[in-house]
């Protein structure tokens, strides 16, 4: 009896084992057919976005550019993030007067070799809502944020980046990250 109950007992724990797969191998091919439609990942850049160098080369192609944590920005700055929008701030409020209030979004990829490319600049209003900041202002921001001297590569290595300012009255207030 104790022989039949065991060979019951690990008869049914191997058959839940192989209901279980199953369902795991469905729920994840289900998974697969919804995030069809979604080629791309998180931090997507567009290879036909705009480089500011024009030897601007991913070095690693096949690889995801590292960087989509707050964790590894801090290596992309030549100098420090807190040296970077002091300048920033400095140089853009002291020589520009605009009227624009909200958001600027630069994303883009440094290379390994400390070259600027894809770049993506998105805008939003004080409500979270796209708009267009006067070109102007968008440039100069442009400019002054993807210079070169701001920015190194890391070897083999290239770098997502994103920044995201704080624009009210036309005065950069804050820079993120």
């Amino acid at each position: 009896m104790k022989k039949w109950f065991k060979g019951l007992l690990l008869f049914s724990l191997g058959f839940l084992a192989c209901l279980g797969a199953v369902k795991i191998h469905d729920r994840m091919k289900s998974q697969d057919d919804n995030l069809a439609g979604y080629p791309d990942h998180i931090g997507y850049l567009d290879a036909s976005n705009p480089d500011m160098d024009i030897e601007f080369n991913r070095c690693n192609p096949d690889l995801l550019p590292v960087g989509f944590y707050s964790s590894s920005f801090k290596t992309a700055f030549s100098a420090n993030p807190s040296t970077f929008k002091k300048i920033i701030k400095q140089k853009f409020n002291a020589q520009y007067d605009y009227d624009d209030s909200g958001f600027v979004m630069i994303r883009f990829i440094i290379d390994c070799n400390g070259n600027i490319g894809d770049y993506e600049v998105n805008s939003l209003n004080k409500d979270y809502k796209r708009t267009a900041f006067s070109n102007d202002l968008v440039n100069i921001l442009i400019d002054l944020c993807l210079d070169k001297k701001h920015w190194r590569g890391r070897k083999d290595i290239d770098t997502y980046m994103y920044l995201i300012l704080k624009i009210q009255n036309g005065q950069v207030l804050e820079i993120i990250p």
